[in-house]
Order: structure tokens, then sequence, then C-alpha cells
């Protein structure tokens, strides 16, 4: 099992989003309790390559978890054909987080392209590494706003 945590700390986003084994994938449950306000748009998520540094900013991330190369100029991910999906883009094979009023979120599924391995034992693992929030109806890059590291439990 693997946990992130979102503690408040960028823009009061808390939750958490824990990894669990189920057959072969990985069940994926997303549980944000406050920080998630805007309603207009959905909140693109992702797995990133590296975990937060020491400066506490979520650009130390790297980009998005892309071991096959599928993210090139104009890349745009089709939740049909998910194998074609950077691994890492989250929103992008099961849809973006959609704020409420109350700033909750939830989100539950399995992705059998993410493994549960230490990032430097695996090209896919996801331990070791962070997830980023990023904010609704921007344009890509959208800005980035939360962080957290992805730690086994």
């Amino acid at each position: 099992m693997a946990v992130a945590f979102f503690t408040g700390e960028y823009q009061g986003i808390k939750g958490l989003i824990t990894f669990t084994r189920k057959g072969r994938g990985v069940h994926v449950n997303v549980d944000i309790r406050s920080g998630l306000n805007d309603t207009t748009g959905k909140y693109p998520y992702h797995i990133h390559q590296f975990a937060i540094n020491s400066t506490g900013s979520c650009a130390s991330t790297g980009g998005h978890l892309d071991p096959t190369g599928v993210g090139v100029s104009g890349y745009v991910c089709d939740p049909n054909v998910p194998k074609k999906c950077e691994v890492g883009d989250l929103s992008g094979k099961y849809g973006g987080l959609q704020g409420s009023p109350r700033g909750c979120a939830k989100a539950t599924y399995i992705d059998k392209f993410i493994a549960l391995k230490d990032s430097s034992k695996a090209a896919n693992g996801i331990i070791g590494r962070s997830i980023v929030i990023h904010a609704p109806n921007s344009p890509a890059p959208a800005p980035r706003i939360a962080c957290a590291d992805i730690v086994a439990k």
C-alpha cells in the first residue's frame, strides 16, 4: 500500500490518495476533503517523476510520469486507449477531480499501468514520486496548486 497526504499546506487542499494492489492493477482511491472549491471545471491531477524536494515547491516534481515516452508535443490522452497515455496521467485516463462547494472530491478506479514499487526499481513504480493537482480551466501547462509525496505504508 502507498499513500499521498495533502496536508492543507498548498491552498488549503486536504485529503489523501491511497494505492493498493488489486489483482493485476492498483486500486486508486481519491478522497480530497477540502480545498477544491472551483465547481466550473475539473482539476487535472497526475503522478509526477520526482518527490517534492527540500524547497517544498511543486515545481520540483518534474514532469508527468511517462516511462514509455508517449507525451510528445500535442499529446492528449484518449481514455478509450489508456495504454497510449502517459502512465502518470490519471485525470486523462479516469477524469479530473470535480470540485464542490465544500471543496471535496472523490474518485476510485483500478489502474493497470502503475506499479506499487519503488521508483528506483521500476520505471512505472510510484513510491518515491509525487502527485500534483493542477488548477482547473487553465491552458496547458496548468498551474500546480498542490502536491504530495507518494510513500509506502
